[in-house]
């Protein structure tokens, strides 16, 4: 029998309050859930098919083995300890410890990884009730520990909804009489054979059962309605918020039933042995075709862009396996184009540039840049494409609205046409680089520039002219009226200055020295920065004048390449000192500095992405230091 208290236990007597009950039954709750949201069961067939996303490890032990030896770990807790909250975590730690004593076994990982082998966690796209769905798929190793887990659980939760109802431990039926009822209950269902029966439960219980194939299964309610119903099957414990999805992981773990699992998703197969030789211990799997179809059941805005982006979605399923190291957390992702998807816009786009060549953007960024951003599968055409379709989508605008109509109407006022001199002008490549920020004089100061491929530097120059007129106009506007007496003060204007070679054009801000916004061709790239030494920074890296980020030592430790058609990089320990200095020059609070310190463990993230033999690749990782 099981979810049953062993002879000679004693309910929870420590407990009388309601909150303290709430918060035992949490947990108690997340005690389990800790024990089973790291780990994965190697049998996809009882995963719904129709999952949107799953959560998997192979093993909780070697999961659990991992995270001890990265150096996050620990490092939450430290944090808490350093925030507003760190006060309150001695009263936790003493429930966590009475707990333990009524359990008989510790909470703490090591233990928890021996009682949980493995276990699925998944959400569904199409739930039965219009809501948001899911469920977990455990397999358990230690069931005496696992039953003495659960049970505690109920108890809990039963003495809540007690509490709640405006009983007490002193009215109806206790805890104690609950669990031999229960007991009592759980043996006479398994000994009904196949018959699927409602069983009796306390009116005062939020836990009711029924006999499924000679399964007991519980169903849970809380006083908002939320609803978990789970059941042992021999050594794999099932919950799923929706009934009838539970019943359907118990058909497929009997044998009865051979459809429905998620291993007939498609592109299943494909993604799951992509990631077995990319192996971790953490593994995720997005269902996209699952999503989509989830949306077809919708109405109104929602089910109109779900049909746009259905249209452009060339995926059909995706996996990522997560694999954790002393120093990083490295992420591979892969996602197969779907059969059918030829014609699909992001497909041709990702194929027409696979990244197979180093990123020429990168070249531009200094080593000390905080956030390096590019890709070179950029289309302005598709992305305009796809601004219509959902503008047409949205009930606000219907199917007769005419962007291209309103981009007409507002050549005249700009001085150049978007669609015909803007859009043949930008290339392929775009990418945005964060250089550095500090404060001058109270107000901060960004280094910062956004780069594109020129494709026809005529029209581009149309464009930018067009612009700086603009730009002119407005500033001649926003110019102060001279004071009693004194003459206007002329309005700025672009300014023309060439400096090795580069001819710069920027306009100074009035009373804001550390901004004098302005622009440069680079070769075939256009730079729009923030300052006019941002511009002369960048020429100066990409003439190897100056070090590019490729050289910094933080970069070089993450093992990227600069290969691809998507990357991004932020350099954290710039970002942790630029944050302090910023504190510092506004008398930032010592509380600040310490959050900062115990930030400063994470060091960098960063990824990159390219299309190889079919599919969209992706290569990321979070780079990590000692914790202080």
């Amino acid at each position: 029998m099981w979810f049953t208290e062993n002879e000679g236990d004693k309910p929870m007597r420590f407990i009388s309050k309601l909150a303290r009950t709430r918060l035992l039954a949490l947990v108690g709750g997340l005690a389990l859930l800790v024990a089973t949201s790291f780990a994965k069961v190697a049998n996809p067939k009882l995963v719904p098919q129709n999952a949107v996303y799953v959560m998997s490890v192979p093993s909780t032990a070697d999961f659990w083995s991992a995270w001890k030896g990265n150096t996050l770990y620990g490092w939450g807790q430290k944090v808490l300890e350093a925030s507003p909250i760190g006060s309150d975590l001695d009263t936790l730690r003493k429930l966590i410890k009475n707990i333990e004593g009524e359990l008989k076994f510790g909470l703490d990982g090591d233990t928890l990884s021996k009682v949980i082998a493995g276990v699925d966690v998944f959400i569904l796209g199409n739930p039965s009730e219009g809501t948001m769905s899911g469920g977990l798929i455990a397999k358990v190793s230690d069931k005496e520990k696992f039953t003495r887990l659960m049970t505690f659980w109920e108890m809990a939760a039963e003495k809540a909804a007690m509490e709640e109802s405006g009983g007490g431990e002193d009215k109806g039926t206790t805890q104690s009489e609950n669990t031999s009822v229960q007991q009592n209950k759980d043996t006479k269902g398994g000994q009904e054979g196949s018959k699927d029966t409602p069983e009796e439960t306390s009116s005062a219980s939020p836990i009711t059962t029924e006999t499924y194939k000679s399964v007991l299964i519980k169903h849970f309610e809380t006083a908002k309605g939320a609803k978990l119903n789970y059941a042992l099957l021999e050594d794999r414990f099932l919950l799923a918020s929706d009934g009838q999805v539970l019943k359907g992981m118990i058909d497929r773990a009997k044998g009865e039933a051979q459809e429905g699992g998620f291993d007939q998703a498609e592109d299943f197969e494909k993604v799951e042995k992509a990631l077995a030789a990319k192996p971790g211990q953490l593994y995720l799997y997005t269902n996209q075709k699952a999503l989509v179809e989830s949306h077809k059941a919708e109405v109104g805005p929602q089910a109109a862009l779900g049909a746009v982006m259905a249209e452009l979605q060339p995926v059909a399923m995706g996996g990522a396996s997560v694999r954790i190291l002393s120093d990083r957390i490295a992420t591979y992702t892969y996602s197969p184009f779907a059969a059918g998807s030829e014609n699909s816009a992001l497909r041709k786009l990702a194929e027409r540039y696979p990244g197979d060549v180093p990123l020429e953007i990168i070249k531009f960024a200094p080593a000390s840049a905080l956030v390096t951003v590019a890709t070179s599968s950029f289309d302005i055409y598709l992305a305009y494409d796809v601004v219509k379709q959902i503008m047409k989508a949205l009930p606000a605008e219907g199917p007769s609205f005419d962007l291209d109509k309103q981009l007409s109407e507002a050549d005249a006022m700009l001085g150049f046409s978007i669609r015909n001199d803007l859009f043949p002008a930008v290339g392929n490549e775009i990418g945005l680089i964060v250089g550095q920020v500090k404060m001058e004089m109270g107000i901060p100061s960004v280094e910062g520039a956004i780069v594109v491929k020129v494709r026809d530097k005529a029209k581009m120059e149309k464009v930018l002219t067009a612009v700086s007129k603009l730009i002119e106009e407005k500033l001649k506007v926003m110019t102060p009226p001279p004071s009693s007496g004194q003459s206007a003060p002329p309005a700025p204007t672009f300014k023309t200055e060439t400096s090795k070679g580069i001819s710069m054009r920027y306009v100074e801000i009035p009373n804001i020295s550390a901004w004098s916004p302005g622009y440069a061709m680079l070769g075939d790239y256009l730079v729009v920065a923030t300052t006019k030494q941002t511009i002369e920074t960048m020429a100066s890296v990409r003439a190897g004048e100056k070090p590019s980020l490729t050289e910094n030592e933080v970069f070089k430790q993450m093992q990227l390449s600069t290969k691809g058609n998507a990357f991004a990089f932020v350099n954290l320990s710039n970002i942790w000192n630029t944050a302090e200095d910023i504190a510092g020059a506004t008398a930032g609070t010592q509380n600040a500095k310490q959050i900062l310190d115990q930030l400063r463990i994470l060091r960098a993230v960063g990824g990159v992405g390219y299309t190889k033999d079919g599919a969209g690749v992706s290569e990321s990782v979070i780079l990590l230091g000692a914790s202080e």
